[in-house]
């Protein structure tokens, strides 16, 4: 793990160090690094252990979906409990600490029920604690130290919140390419736009597609600064939606100085603002989050998505790992390994690319990847994982007809890059009662989107390249604007290129854990 030269749109500050702690330690990272980025310059790739049997967790994603580096910010009436480290930006004298660790993390006392673990079924603890009953105040004591996450503080709040009513024309949901061109598209016509964001900026997913193809950094700089100059749209980052309800009222919890040292923090200004969002029109432009491959330990420090991956490059100018594995089952898997080849010599040693299908759409993405030094094996998959506290090895075998024809290719690696298709965040589709829909052709569940108030644009919709989802975003604005009487009925939406997402494959007869999310 180590920083690279300066990307194009990194987000960093190279100027100015920050100083923080970890675990006690104390650490140095940069402005505009996320905790997550700044351990992994300092080469932490342990932060977490896991919830049953302590085993060793890394940092797995860049966002929101991030399922290991739970953290604890600060003691006393400052105490934040269980914030992911992928979302805490890092300011001068932050303190953290891992959630998930008894007592430490380098001797986590659960580590050693871990060979216990084929003889724990599923409701083991349920089924074998219960009895004799005259034991279970015994019990439930060791029970209760082991569950939970982080410390609950024992004094009271030392900072204050507040809420704000908004009434608007159209909110959007999400600022990445999709909703920034869906926000213009609709306040080009008339319309009050908010424009809500969970990351400090706008931009989304957009920053591999922007480093890939200079049309798309344009694009993005001059949507950026018509946003900015438009008076019809409010722009809302670091801002979570978090509930939808019926009636047409979004909640969204803005972030609005948790960014800032705590000597920073103004008393007289909220620490968080919950915005209570009364709506005629929504466009959901939510994103899409990218699912792992399936194999024994693939839980292990280490072994990261893909898209973190990129991010962690593009964004932070930060190289996860110099031997590197780039595994999936999809056409994505071929640009991630083509901007890593980038850096050989300069930190990456080797990239191996396992594709699980026969080949890819476009067998140019793998003479590309071959020509830049980098090896291709189409029609395998990883099976295995291997390492103490982080991964070492892995083991591949070969498919023919989704079929193993030869096992246990051995191969060494210091990170493992998963690109097992997409997943569309419909999670605030879902909160009115509707229930996502199987598309075959993605491989994947995608909002209902029943409501006709409500519309969808961008990853969302299964679009993965960026020009498309610009489109998406303005077929979706151009849909609700008709709703409002301020444009005609629109096209027939387009539809999203395919990644050619293989189904996935299983391993069987394995002793070791595999996870599936």
């Amino acid at each position: 793990m180590q920083r690279v030269s300066r990307q194009p749109y990194e987000r960093i500050n190279r100027n100015r160090l920050i100083d923080f702690t970890w675990q006690g330690k104390k650490m140095q990272g940069m402005e505009g690094d996320s905790l997550a980025s700044a351990l992994l310059t300092n080469r932490q790739s342990l932060v977490g252990r896991s919830f049953k049997y302590g085993r060793p967790r890394g940092i797995f994603a860049a966002g929101v979906e991030e399922p290991n580096a739970i953290v604890q910010l600060h003691k006393g009436g400052y105490t934040t409990p269980i914030p992911k480290a992928t979302e805490v930006e890092l300011y001068q004298a932050l303190e953290a600490q891992s959630a998930s660790c008894i007592p430490s993390l380098d001797k986590d006392i659960r580590r050693r029920m871990a060979p216990l673990h084929r003889f724990m079924a599923a409701g083991f603890y349920y089924k074998t604690f219960k009895w004799p009953r005259f034991l279970w105040p015994g019990y439930e004591r060791v029970l209760r130290h082991f569950t939970g996450l982080a410390t609950a503080p024992d004094v009271p709040d030392a900072e204050s919140y507040d809420h704000l009513y908004h009434h608007t024309d159209i909110a959007i949901v999400g600022a990445g390419f999709a909703g920034m061109a869906a926000a213009l598209h609709a306040a080009a016509q008339g319309a009050k736009v908010l424009l809500l964001d969970e990351r400090p900026s706008p931009g989304g997913e957009g920053c591999a597609a922007m480093a890939r193809d200079p049309q798309a950094g344009k694009w993005y700089k001059q949507a950026l600064k018509q946003i900015q100059a438009q008076p019809a749209i409010r722009l809302f980052c670091r801002t979570s939606a978090l509930q939808l309800e019926d009636g047409k009222m979004l909640y969204a919890c803005e972030a609005r100085q948790d960014h800032l040292s705590l000597s920073e923090r103004k008393q007289s200004i909220s620490r968080q603002r919950m915005h209570r969002i009364r709506f005629k029109q929504l466009v959901l432009a939510t994103g899409a989050h990218e699912r792992p491959l399936l194999f024994a330990n693939n839980d292990l420090p280490g072994i990261m998505l893909g898209t973190a991956v990129a991010r962690y490059l593009h964004e932070f100018a930060l190289l996860c790992g110099s031997r590197i594995v780039v595994a999936g089952n999809n056409d994505s898997i071929y640009p991630l390994a083509c901007d890593l080849l980038q850096h050989t010599g300069k930190g990456v040693e080797e990239v191996l690319v396992i594709d699980q299908r026969p080949q890819c759409q476009d067998q140019e993405l793998a003479k590309r990847v071959i020509m830049q030094g980098g090896k291709v094996m189409q029609e395998h998959v990883p099976v295995a994982a291997f390492g103490r506290k982080s991964v070492q090895s892995i083991s591949i075998d070969q498919l023919r007809n989704n079929t193993v024809v030869n096992r246990q290719i051995q191969h060494s690696c210091d990170l493992v890059a998963l690109c097992g298709g997409f997943n569309p965040v419909v999670h605030l589709d879902c909160h009115t009662g509707d229930k996502p829909v199987y598309n075959p052709q993605l491989k994947a569940f995608v909002a209902a989107l029943s409501d006709p108030a409500r519309h969808g644009a961008g990853s969302l919709m299964g679009h993965s390249h960026w020009r498309d989802c610009c489109t998406s975003g303005e077929h979706a604005s151009a849909k609700a604007l008709h709703a409002l009487g301020l444009a005609r009925q629109p096209d027939a939406a387009p539809q999203p290129q395919s990644l050619d997402t293989a189904e996935f494959y299983i391993p069987t007869k394995q002793l070791e854990k595999t996870f599936i999310d």
